[in-house]
């Protein structure tokens, strides 16, 4: 979705904020935000560690392919 692209776009940019942080940096509400990271984290797209979340790579290829 746009906004989780959002998200590890605003993270890349700005790594080891916390996602309280994040929420307040992007003007979106923390539940929402928390829901939309953990997606991102099983997806493998960000990592959180002591420090914060990181986006550790320079991007990101997909590819969808849609059967019948």
């Amino acid at each position: 979705s746009p906004k989780r692209v959002e998200i590890v776009r605003h993270v890349r940019r700005r790594p080891n904020l916390s996602i309280a942080a994040l929420a307040r940096a992007l003007g979106r509400d923390y539940k929402r935000v928390h829901s939309d990271v953990r997606v991102l984290q099983s997806a493998g797209l960000l990592e959180q560690g002591k420090s914060g979340l990181r986006a550790p790579y320079a991007g990101v290829e997909a590819q969808l392919s849609f059967s019948k």
